[in-house]
């Protein structure tokens, strides 16, 4: 981001002494780190998309619009990409890294008889309809061909883990956004995980009672 900082973040934390938090969605499958583009690193790289679902204040549904495999997703399986990235990271200053969008690189459905990930709101879509009763609802199902974690069963354990362990060393915590319960039990054995959102973004404005 040569625009924003033109003298990088360390000058940044040299100049204000302020601590950095990262926050983070999924990896591209263009990533630089990826063997797959030239870098020393394993990843497993998978396509997606979304589907947005349109639907009145009383739930009727106005149209749908189709996006599939425009974009794209890759998963870290490899212990040492961790360690390089918050090694480097610490160098500007990054103390708490977070994790974004775990239920879109993890949770499965079946779609055209391939495995698919879907993310939507945890409560009942009535209850939304209700707490914004005058304008129309986007239900946004996103989709992504990440199937690694259901076709090896130590993939998805092996990213968190990684993924602790790496911030562990450097000395940074990690924070889960959107995450599954699952990931949160996972978090019982990284010590680097401080804290964990496990819904929707905005739910709390959506709903009115939980």
């Amino acid at each position: 981001m040569p625009d924003l900082f033109p003298n990088g973040l360390e000058r940044v934390l040299q100049e204000t002494g302020w601590p950095i938090i990262a926050h983070n969605r999924y990896w591209s499958s263009k990533n630089v780190y990826a063997k797959q583009n030239g870098g020393p690193f394993n990843f497993v790289i998978g396509n997606g998309g979304y589907i947005k679902r349109v639907f009145s204040a009383k739930g009727n549904h106005i149209f749908t619009e189709y996006d599939e495999y425009n974009q794209s997703i890759a998963l870290p399986q490899d212990g040492d990409f961790w360690k390089h990235l918050f090694h480097e990271a610490t160098k500007w200053g990054l103390e708490v890294y977070e994790q974004d969008w775990l239920d879109v690189q993890y949770l499965p459905m079946r779609f055209t008889s391939r495995h698919i990930y879907c993310t939507v709101f945890s409560c009942p879509v009535s209850q939304i309809f209700r707490a914004n009763s005058e304008k129309n609802f986007e239900l946004i199902i996103l989709i992504f061909l990440c199937s690694v974690t259901h076709r090896d069963f130590y993939a998805a354990r092996n990213w968190l883990i990684e993924m602790g362990k790496g911030a562990e060393d450097a000395g940074v915590w990690v924070k889960y956004c959107m995450s599954p319960s699952r990931h949160v039990l996972q978090s019982a054995q990284i010590t680097s995980v401080n804290s964990a959102r496990v819904s929707g973004d905005y739910l709390l404005s959506r709903v009115s009672s939980l």
